[in-house]
């Protein structure tokens, strides 16, 4: 069963931290959420150029964030089943299980959602802990560990693709502003269980339009 929490206490005492800690780390006062934090700097940032596509941004935990994470992620988010179609990141499945659904068939077509995790709406990502029945403010709680807002002195490191054109420079542009709103960051052990959970209608609609062609 999902980690009954009820409020902001219990998931200060389930994380084994006092409540101002837990403010700390959550970051989810209204003013501190529309500006940018200067002093509570909970992940390393790390950018991979990757020659003539867009460069990628691993953006990890440090050790505590990364524990909490990882509770949430085991005690919250694992219990949520997800779409038959999810084999990234689901216990007991992996890209050996995907591809066995796949082998053998005429025609295998593969597509990559470009900037999965920084395209997930985190509206959409609260509304998944608030159907669990999590009150507003445990919802915003446990968002909060689990997202992230990268800095504007990492931004302007950003690489730029060689012999980038006007399309890619517009499409690193909006990468960049996409970084720099509250995203699931790659690199948390989080991100990938709660992409799975609020692509679940996407895996549904691409899975009917497949079964029906």
């Amino acid at each position: 069963a999902v980690r009954a929490l009820h409020t902001e206490g219990y998931v200060a005492a389930w994380l084994e931290l006092s409540s101002e800690e837990l403010t700390w780390f959550a970051d989810v006062a209204a003013a501190s959420r529309h500006r940018r934090r200067e002093v509570a700097r909970h992940y390393t940032w790390d950018w991979v150029a990757r020659g003539e596509r867009l460069p990628r941004l691993l953006e990890a935990p440090k050790q505590r964030l990364k524990q909490m994470q990882r509770r949430v992620l085991r005690d919250v988010l694992e219990k949520l089943p997800v779409h038959d179609a999810a084999h990234g990141f689901v216990a007991g499945r992996s890209a050996v299980t995907h591809a066995r659904l796949h082998a053998g068939k005429a025609v295998v077509a593969r597509f990559d959602l470009r900037h999965f995790f920084t395209s997930i709406n985190t509206a959409r990502a609260f509304g998944v802990l608030r159907a669990l029945g999590y009150t507003h403010d445990v919802s915003a709680v446990l968002l909060g560990l689990c997202t992230t807002r990268t800095p504007p002195k990492v931004l302007k490191h950003a690489p730029v693709p060689d012999d980038a054109n006007g399309e890619v420079l517009n499409q690193r542009f909006f990468m960049l502003r996409a970084l720099e709103a509250w995203h699931f960051p790659q690199g948390a052990a989080t991100s990938p269980a709660w992409a799975n959970l609020c692509a679940w209608w996407l895996d549904a609609r691409l899975a009917a339009y497949a079964r029906e062609n």
